[in-house]
Formats: structure tokens, C-alpha cells, sequence
């Protein structure tokens, strides 16, 4: 499956809007689900608001620690991902981070491992995009 940062103007919008959520502690997970064949390509996006971390340094590890949690994530669900026919996926932080240094990998890892675990369970029951 080939991975690649979401890009464009208003694309995070639009998976917002047409998107399923799932919501599981401080992870916000948008999912854009295509009922057709199986995709060969997903387009990620992570994002923390002004409101959770007022200062940029701290958005910014939030960022990247996101980010190398999505990909690690997606090297484990990425085939189920396909058969799915996820295209888009948005993380979004909730949670409010003080300092850079409060927040580590380990603590980011595990709630977006849950969140997909919550996402793939609701899809599968309903049957991908019913």
C-alpha cells in the first residue's frame, strides 16, 4: 500500500465533512471510506488545534509524534485498511500538552492503536461503507 501526506487545499476539509468518526480518548479519527475495489493508496493527515497547545513547539512534537504513530499503525493494518477501502485518514489531537518534553512516543502510541482497533471493529461490523 502506498502512503502519502494528505496535500491540497481544502482536502482536510472535505475528509472532515464526508468522513466517519471515531472518537477514542484524546484521538479524533476521520476516516473517508470508498465502497468501491480495494485501494493501493491512503492519504494520511494529523492535526492539533491552537486551542489543545498554545505554542507551536508543542504542536509540533505533537505533530511528528503523530505521525510516526499513524505510519507505524498503518505498517500493521495497512492490507486491512485496502480491503476496507479506506482512502484518507485524519488524527487529530484533543488533548491538552503543557511542555514538548511532557509527551513521548509511548504515550501517543497506544491511543492511536486503540482508535484504529475501534474503527476497523465498527467497520467490519458494518460492513465497510454502509
Amino acid at each position: 500500500m502506498n502512503v502519502q501526506p494528505l496535500k491540497g487545499f481544502g482536502a482536510f476539509d472535505a475528509i472532515l465533512q464526508k468522513g466517519k468518526r471515531f472518537t477514542v480518548g484524546p484521538i479524533g479519527l476521520t476516516v473517508l471510506v470508498t465502497p468501491s475495489a480495494p485501494c493501493t493508496h491512503l492519504e494520511f493527515g494529523v492535526a492539533i488545534g491552537k486551542k489543545t497547545a498554545r505554542h507551536a513547539v508543542v504542536r509540533s512534537r505533537v505533530r511528528r509524534l503523530l505521525r510516526v504513530a499513524l505510519r507505524t499503525t498503518l505498517r500493521t493494518y495497512g492490507d486491512r485498511l485496502s480491503e476496507l477501502g479506506i482512502t484518507a485518514i485524519i488524527v487529530i489531537w484533543r488533548k491538552p500538552v503543557a511542555r514538548p518534553s511532557s509527551i513521548r512516543l509511548a504515550d501517543v502510541q497506544p491511543h492511536v492503536q486503540r482508535a484504529f482497533d475501534q474503527m476497523l471493529a465498527t467497520l467490519s461490523q458494518r460492513g465497510g461503507a454502509q
